[in-house]
């Protein structure tokens, strides 16, 4: 029983700490978050119309197009410990691709019938790289050292 309490109170904590991340965020970063969303998201609405996909494509394109831009957006001036690693690439490197399979027109890589499993997939990645990063960002401007990823390398050498 206790188990369950501390997991219920870190998830707690931790999208309490999301909100207030993105709270904290300037206009300059909302700006730039929805500049690649809408970027992203236009793309993808073009591949769907040009592949003539089912309607749940727009839907997905327009979510991992706002995943994608949070993510990116949240990689620019990051606080110390919430640097870009590698890791960071899986998701945004993932999504995109997943999205794309789903959205090959029949007769493609892919039978119909599993595209809807590649676009769920694209929208978890994306949705997941999201909040990673808010996360991340939260616990390294709490942390007094700024926390650090020990599971990756950091993507980008760090000045100074």
């Amino acid at each position: 029983m206790n188990h369950d309490r501390a997991v219920s109170h870190d998830l707690r904590d931790r999208v309490t700490h999301i909100g207030l991340e993105l709270a904290a965020w300037t206009r300059a970063r909302v700006a730039l978050t929805a500049a690649l969303m809408v970027a992203l998201a236009i793309g993808f609405e073009t591949m769907a119309v040009v592949a003539s996909a089912p309607w749940w494509a727009g839907a997905a394109a327009v979510i991992v197009g706002l995943g994608l831009g949070v993510s990116i957006a949240g990689a620019v001036d990051a606080p110390p410990g919430a640097e870009l690693v590698v890791c960071d690439l899986r998701a945004v490197v993932g999504a995109p691709i997943a999205l794309l399979l789903a959205l090959t027109p029949a007769g493609g890589l892919l039978v119909p019938e599993v595209t809807p499993v590649f676009a769920l997939l694209a929208v978890a990645l994306a949705v997941w790289t999201a909040l990673a990063r808010l996360d991340r960002r939260a616990r390294a401007r709490l942390s007094p050292e700024g926390e650090v990823c020990t599971d990756c390398r950091p993507l980008v050498a760090r000045r100074g």
